[in-house]
């Protein structure tokens, strides 16, 4: 199998480049593509395995204002625009209520507190939190989205870079479950980009 030709480390390891403040990039892959790619890169990265396990689910429920002037100003490409999502790793029974700030120079930076509040049922400590580090009011978030997707994380052997692939996509709405078939996402996160910037 492709993911055993990693060399694996633990979660203690690859929080060396937990990269809250950093630049991603994303690609957009084909499923029946990443055998092959992983195969390419097995020398050169870690791959994390917890208990035996290195592709992990994950849930997401992501809030935004009645408007949703979150989904408008990433949608049109704004620059110092927020996400706030509650993310539940499920195969280890933790939650998080996390808020991601991408600035105008394209740098991502992510907080984070312990919560288990997936329905915006905030607690004041959750409350204060979003207050706190975000423009928007805690009593005018909803619901707005859920997915669901699995996940494999790997790290380079320099750990400068860590890169997520997730597959098993699937979004839910009130109105819409909509999955990303055959498809893989993958995001590389570092502190720089490679140019430099």
């Amino acid at each position: 199998m492709v993911l055993g030709k990693f060399d694996k480390v633990g979660l203690e390891e690859i929080q060396k480049v937990s990269l809250m403040k950093r630049v991603d990039q994303k690609f957009v892959l084909q499923s029946e593509k990443l055998g092959q790619l992983l195969k390419n890169i097995a020398d050169c990265y870690y791959m994390l395995e917890i208990d035996d396990k290195s592709n992990f689910q994950y849930e997401t429920v992501y809030f935004d204002t009645p408007h949703d002037d979150m989904y408008k100003a990433h949608h049109n490409g704004k620059l110092n625009r927020f996400k706030i999502r509650h993310r539940n790793y499920t195969d280890s029974g933790l939650g998080f209520l996390e808020l991601k700030f991408k600035n105008n120079k394209g740098r991502t930076t992510k907080t984070r507190i312990p919560s288990f509040s997936t329905y915006g049922n905030f607690t004041q400590t959750e409350t204060n939190f979003v207050a706190l580090n975000s423009p928007y009011s805690p009593q005018n978030l909803l619901v707005k989205l859920q997915n669901k997707f699995n996940r494999i994380t790997i790290v380079d052997k320099y750990f400068g870079e860590r890169c997520t692939i997730d597959s098993g996509i699937t979004f839910t709405s009130d109105t819409t479950r909509f999955s990303l078939e055959n498809t893989v996402i993958i995001e590389v996160k570092r502190t720089t980009l490679s140019n430099g910037n």
